[in-house]
């Protein structure tokens, strides 16, 4: 289940071109369903790359800074959501819009990974 983020704040930030299955459904799932299973990655993602378990730990995390974690799940399942069906952005389009999401990612895993933003985090 996913914790973190809602999955319309994914496909905001996956842009207007999107795959219609991300929406609609494909495989036997729904459209929720794909991108629930983005955040999920992404959460166990940030999870391990920070070495803690913000997700099981959600409500501990003071509301100021679970924002921070619902941007940089967002930016890393957006990335999955772009990653999906890249026919609707072109390639230059979709490659710009993965650039722009990796730099933030990028960003935010440095300042997490610091051990004196961990502790006050929580």
């Amino acid at each position: 289940m996913a914790t973190m983020t809602l999955s319309a704040g994914v496909l905001i930030k996956a842009g207007a071109n999107y795959s219609d299955d991300l929406n609609s459904g494909a495989n036997g799932k729904t459209g929720k369903e794909i991108v629930d299973e983005f955040i999920e990655q992404a959460e166990a993602y940030i999870n391990t790359i920070t070495r803690y378990d913000w997700t099981t730990n959600w409500a501990s995390i003071k509301a100021n800074y679970q924002k921070i974690f619902t941007d940089l799940c967002e930016n890393l399942a957006a990335m999955e959501a772009i990653k999906y069906d890249m026919d609707g952005y072109g390639l230059q389009s979709a490659q710009t819009m993965l650039d722009v999401l990796k730099d933030r990612i990028d960003r935010e895993f440095e300042l997490l990974r610091l051990n004196e933003i961990q502790e006050i985090l929580i």
